[in-house]
């Protein structure tokens, strides 16, 4: 995505800003998504504003039109100007203890996919550390029942250091981002940003029995959950469908100690493809004393999939858990998988970092001598 077209020149066009929406940068653009522009103010639901006439041109859906040539949303028009509507922030020392958000609807975000961004732990992602429901630095947050509508950018952001929060039975839908995202902290910049010791990270936190459908319809290296530099959380019981990418997407390996279980995704990866329904990368090691409580070490906790129905349609050509790029210490088991089963690139020596197999799984391939 790009901002600020010019003409440099007589022939040659550039981009101001944008091209960092991604992990690996870009500097040219391939499919085109134009906006701002009022010669191209020619379909239903497209608007054009001119802000310094202070007019705003819509044209309705002829199937909402009241009068002659149309008419105006009988709502009226909203114009979104908040990306965080609750920003909760304290830290290790002094959290944020027992805030609960419960029974509200958050409807409206504006857009954050232009917003400054960083790149966490080496994955292809790139996102900014933004949402709706902010919180950083947090004890024991609960976000329960609540319906998260049209929000241009993440809906739950969980930053930094964030203890037992609870994410539970809340509607997605909608989103221009990531439902649930969670990236914690280590000295990125410096030569120990490999140390993750300090635990700035959201551990212990759970994703449990959330609806969510038609996320990234902006962003589409999005997902209903993504976690960078977090370690033993939990996400079940979770439906996802219909969104680009995968239902959920490790970046790294930091710590280890998820539960992925009894959860239910399918077409994912609708807008894309060389990923799975779930999605691992662990190409930068983090060294924390979670693998085993005590001892410094790269070696993180098990990472868990168990019970899960998955399937792995329209471009998840990687299965339905993908562990990609370096991915170890993950074990999936007793899990139901629909048209692909799981692939796993680029393995590194067993001894140092083995994936175990998937253990009592059914693997149910859609072949018509199955079905005979």
């Amino acid at each position: 995505m790009f901002g600020g077209l010019a003409q440099n020149g007589t022939s040659a066009w550039a981009f101001s800003t944008g091209g960092h929406q991604g992990g690996e940068g870009c500097d040219v653009a391939a499919e085109w998504w134009v906006e701002g522009v009022y010669e191209e103010l020619d379909a239903a639901n497209e608007f054009f504003y001119d802000a310094a006439a202070g007019r705003l041109f819509f044209i309705p859906n002829a199937s909402d039109a009241t009068g002659p040539g149309g008419a105006p949303p009988a709502g009226g028009f909203a114009a979104p100007a908040l990306s965080t509507f609750f920003n909760l922030s304290g830290s290790a020392s002094a959290p944020v203890t027992g805030v609960s958000f419960s029974g509200l609807v958050f409807e409206g975000g504006a857009p954050t996919f232009m917003a400054p961004r960083g790149v966490p732990s080496g994955g292809d992602w790139a996102l900014e550390r933004d949402g709706a429901l902010f919180a950083e630095g947090t004890a024991a947050l609960a976000v329960t029942d609540c319906t998260f509508r049209r929000i241009d950018g993440n809906a739950v952001f969980l930053s930094g250091w964030n203890r037992g929060a609870l994410v539970a039975r809340n509607v997605f839908e909608n989103l221009g981002q990531s439902a649930v995202a969670l990236w914690g902290r280590t000295e990125e910049m410096s030569p120990r940003g490999w140390d993750g010791s300090a635990l700035e990270a959201p551990i212990n936190c759970t994703v449990d029995s959330n609806f969510a459908h038609d996320i990234g319809q902006i962003q589409k290296q999005s997902s209903f959950l993504f976690q960078a530099v977090a370690a033993m959380n939990t996400i079940s019981n979770n439906i996802v469908y219909n969104i680009p990418r995968c239902a959920v997407n490790f970046d790294d390996a930091y710590g280890g100690g998820a539960l992925m279980e009894r959860n239910l995704w399918f077409n994912t990866c609708r807008e894309s493809s060389d990923h799975g329904a779930f999605n691992s990368w662990s190409r930068m090691p983090y060294a924390t004393r979670l693998g085993d409580g005590a001892t410094l070490s790269a070696i993180p906790a098990w990472n868990v999939a168990s019970h899960n129905f998955i399937v792995a349609n329209y471009g998840a050509d990687g299965g339905c858990l993908d562990n990609d790029d370096g991915s170890a210490w993950c074990e999936s088991a007793l899990a139901h998988a629909g048209a692909r089963g799981r692939r796993a690139l680029s393995p590194p020596p067993p001894s140092a970092a083995p994936r175990r197999p998937h253990r009592g799984q059914l693997l149910r391939l859609r072949r018509a001598q199955e079905r005979l």
